[in-house]
């Protein structure tokens, strides 16, 4: 194919691109392997230190319980120690208690008391000031040791000061032997050892090393348990970070795929999930590609021909432009219009037409350079971008075209046809004008093409009076989309009279814009409408406004009918005929009292969508006059395709009607025709009385003009019996 593609689009839409790189990691957001190393810190350290807890619980609970065992132990070996001290020599047996403690540390110091609760004496003091801490025992505390304890109870637990600081006492018993019994024995007598209270032991016991050296201990061991902790915490984040990191080494592919790009290898990991992962997405990627493909060639590429469509033609101008301006090597814009293609199309059918279109199209790609573009713009309309041409050239390139095209040899049932066209020729030199501006101006050419004869080209000359003029179709732009903004449109009405009777049957609705006190005719800003896109909206307006208007006058007591014009682009527009009913339903109108005009033109062109549309309102109930017959260049065989009511004669063969033979002929001619496929005629620009008593004589139903009334935004209701002379200024 001639030409080159146009840049690849993105395979997403903007909209899309936003939400999947909102997912995207975005700068100041973690990172899953940052997430997974702060749960992992977190549950490491809460391990930990409940650990350590526990450690020290156990630590401390280990201190109190050998501190009790070891208390016990003392205080019930210096019991038996001590006693010898009521009995003998006390400094020997004070000796033996002291050489006993001094075996243990943590005995700070040891108090005898005898049986009334009097210090005996502090045998032993270790080294501290504990025992001068310490009171000695109260009367309360000895006579809880006389009355409540036996030979193996004690008193512990008793603290003083700070830290592992503790009392324990007890009390020393004696029991004396009886005798054995042997001659005398009673087995029912008392046994029992009577018992002697000699005293009182206290032990100041101070186990602060023991305890702090323990802690101490505990507390090392926690601190290498944290320690571990959190070296197996580093290294489990090191362990994630390589696990993951073929997740993370997605972050880049994925946003490249994001913006478009899938140009790109993937790392295979080494894990099954994130094999798993690439191969999703490898298939994406794949299914994606051919989707873009799929998508950019039907974006891009008419079906039917292969050739360039529209939206590819015009974003490759695009594009173009800024190299000419760099360049400034100049290009050439041809529009290309089929003439008469609907003849075919009518004739030999749909298909007929496209196999034409399929030959247009590979003529052209044949007459081409590679390096030109060649698109169909759409229906029978192609376009050209002629590259590195000077008007010369392109004025060569043009004829070589028709020249082209007259030499297709098309056949369709036997029955040959000639292929002509008409061909508008614009020269790109700079990139003042966008690609959309460009295309107008080689159409514009193409219709002058068109109006001085077809089958021949033109050139868009770009003098300052065509500058004018497309500087006025821009303002007629902006004014239309304001009109239709703001409702600066308005409707008048003609009315349209039987003939025999003078009353008026129907009312044509007549177009006009508003601009301040002044109203501007259709002929103004209909062209700039049609070349800027406007008249389906237009159509629109005068469907919703019409209708509204009517159900005014039938609320007033006036049974009367309007005649609607429509232009051929809404027969593209598939929701007229609801948009039709949806009004007549609002307003509650009879869709008899609806009739629409379209041009011979239109209908001809739109023959087959036309039918459909017409048949699809007929079924509704309203009515069609086929406008302007005889104006163009179709035959009588028309009228039997278009499903019509009426039949307006165009106003050329009524403004001489009176004292031309020749259109005398053609209108009797038409009025018959009319009559045998059951049409009513009406007669446009009645300019008199003589035209008026003509038209009667000739069969013609109905007849308007400005010899009848004038268009106006009030009804004329008639009977017109005294028409005057028409009013030419």
């Amino acid at each position: 194919m001639s030409g080159s593609e146009p840049a690849k689009p993105d395979i997403a839409s903007p909209s899309a691109i936003r939400a999947f790189m909102a997912r995207m990691p975005q700068p100041g957001v973690r990172s899953l392997v940052s997430d997974f190393f702060m749960v992992h810190l977190v549950f490491t350290a809460f391990v930990g230190l409940l650990a350590v807890g526990a450690l020290w619980w156990t630590s401390q609970w280990v201190i109190e319980d050998n501190m009790r065992n070891w208390a016990v132990q003392w205080v019930t070996r210096l019991d038996s120690l001590g006693a010898p001290l009521y009995a003998s020599d006390r400094s020997a047996e004070f000796s033996r208690v002291e050489q006993y403690a001094r075996r243990f540390p943590e005995i700070a110091f040891v108090r005898y008391y005898d049986a009334e609760g009097e210090l005996l004496q502090q045998e032993y003091s270790n080294g501290g000031n504990l025992a001068e801490q310490v009171p000695n025992l109260t009367e309360e505390q000895i006579g809880l040791l006389q009355d409540g304890l036996d030979d193996e109870d004690y008193v512990l637990d008793e603290r003083f000061g700070e830290g592992h600081r503790f009392r324990a006492s007890t009390s020393l018993w004696a029991e004396s032997i009886a005798s054995d019994g042997l001659l005398a024995f009673d087995l029912e007598g008392d046994t029992s050892h009577p018992r002697t209270l000699l005293g009182f032991v206290e032990l100041g016991l101070d186990f602060d090393e023991y305890g702090s050296g323990l802690t101490s201990r505990v507390l090392n061991v926690g601190v290498a348990i944290m320690a571990g902790v959190f070296l197996l915490a580093v290294a489990g984040r090191f362990a994630a970070k390589r696990a993951l990191s073929p997740l993370s080494q997605l972050h880049e592919p994925l946003h490249r795929l994001a913006s478009g790009d899938m140009e790109f290898d993937l790392q295979q990991g080494g894990h099954t999930e994130i094999k798993a992962i690439n191969t999703a997405l490898v298939s994406t990627i794949t299914a994606l590609q051919e989707r873009d493909r799929k998508l950019r060639r039907l974006a891009n590429y008419d079906p039917l021909t292969g050739l360039m469509s529209r939206r590819g033609f015009e974003e490759q101008l695009d594009a173009d432009l800024l190299e000419i301006e760099s360049d400034d090597e100049p290009a050439a814009l041809l529009f290309i219009d089929l003439d008469q293609f609907k003849y075919v199309n009518d004739t030999a059918g749909h298909a007929a037409g496209d196999r034409l279109l399929v030959r247009v199209a590979e003529t052209l790609r044949s007459s081409l350079r590679d390096q030109d573009l060649v698109c169909r713009f759409g229906g029978d309309e192609f376009t050209i971008l002629a590259r590195h041409v000077t008007q010369t050239d392109a004025n060569t390139l043009a004829q070589q075209l028709l020249d082209a095209m007259a030499e297709i040899n098309f056949v369709e049932n036997g029955h040959p046809f000639q292929v002509l066209c008409s061909i508008g020729v614009t020269i790109v030199r700079s990139n003042n004008y966008t690609a959309t501006e460009l295309i107008e101006q080689a159409d514009l050419a193409c219709h002058e093409a068109k109006a001085n004869g077809r089958n021949r080209h033109e050139f868009y000359r770009a003098i300052a009076a065509d500058e004018e003029q497309a500087a006025t179709d821009m303002g007629w732009s902006r004014r239309i989309a304001d009109a239709l903004e703001n409702d600066r449109f308005t409707l008048q009405f003609q009315p349209i009279i039987d003939i025999q009777s003078r009353s008026p049957v129907l009312y044509e609705v007549l177009l006009r814009m508003r601009a301040g006190d002044k109203i501007i005719a259709p002929g103004a800003f209909l062209p700039a409408a049609h070349r800027f896109g406007f008249m389906v909206d237009i159509d629109y307006w005068v469907i919703r406004q019409a209708l509204e208007t009517l159900a005014q006058f039938r609320q007033g007591g006036h049974e009367v009918s309007l005649a609607l014009n429509l232009s051929g682009v809404v027969f593209d527009d598939r929701r007229v005929v609801d948009y039709v009913r949806e009004h007549l339903d609002r307003n509650q109108i009879p869709a008899s009292s609806v009739v629409f005009e379209i041009t011979e033109q239109i209908a001809i062109r739109y023959v087959a969508d036309a039918n459909k549309i017409i048949g699809e309102l007929k079924e509704m109930g309203c009515s069609f006059a086929l406008d302007d017959f005889g104006a163009g260049f179709s035959s009588f065989n028309y009228l039997k395709q278009l499903p019509m009511d009426y039949l307006k004669i165009d106003g050329t063969f009524i403004e001489n009607i009176d004292r031309d033979e020749t259109n005398q002929a053609m209108v009797r001619s038409m009025v018959q025709i009319a009559s045998a496929v059951n049409m009513k005629t009406i007669a446009e620009y009645v300019m008199n009385d003589a035209s008026l008593a003509k038209l009667e004589e000739l069969g013609v139903d109905f007849a308007q003009g400005f010899h009848i009334a004038r268009p106006d935004s009030a009804l004329a209701l008639g009977p017109f019996t005294h028409v005057g002379a028409v009013d030419n200024s």
